[in-house]
């Protein structure tokens, strides 16, 4: 919680299960913690972790560079302090809205009211509370913005023969 602290994040909102939009049910505010004049004070929500040795996990620290990962850590220095991966989904309830962004990002899904169709941040945490980073993005379905892309390229209308993709060659 206070990497993400740190990164100026103050709540993150839980999905409502009386939602009838899975892609707008981000509703239940958490709080992260709270900032006095005399420090701060931390209240860890759960929050989705990134499985290691997974491919999102993989994508970001490669197993053949970084080395052993265990459940949902690694060992990052000397000192033992470890990472983890969280993924956030970016709704329209983030504070973004009006400041960085003008209306989250959305995946362009079928039926986004059942499933939660919206791109996915994934932000490295350490337990030694340093600064959270951005990581990545990825779609609702686990794949990095560089495999959809190449999904699209790679697929075409029916009328073009099989081995010809959309983009010029």
């Amino acid at each position: 919680a206070n990497s993400l602290f740190r990164l100026g994040m103050r709540t993150v909102n839980n999905h409502s299960a009386a939602s009838t939009d899975a892609s707008n049910s981000g509703t239940v505010s958490l709080s992260l913690g709270v900032a006095t004049s005399t420090g701060s004070s931390l209240t860890p929500p759960t929050l989705a972790m990134v499985t290691a040795g997974g491919s999102i996990w993989n994508s970001i620290y490669p197993t053949q560079i970084w080395g052993t990962q265990s459940g949902t850590t690694m060992t990052v220095d000397g000192t033992g302090a470890t990472v983890s991966l969280v993924a956030l989904g970016v709704g329209p309830n983030t504070s973004l809205i009006g400041a960085t962004m003008t209306a989250p990002p959305q995946y362009p899904g079928p039926a986004s009211n059942i499933y939660y169709y919206r791109y996915i941040p994934i932000f490295a945490v350490y337990s030694d509370g340093r600064r959270a980073q951005l990581k990545g993005v990825v779609d609702p379905f686990g794949r990095t913005i560089a495999s959809s892309l190449n999904q699209y390229t790679s697929s075409g209308p029916d009328f073009l023969p099989p081995g010809v993709s959309r983009t010029p060659e």
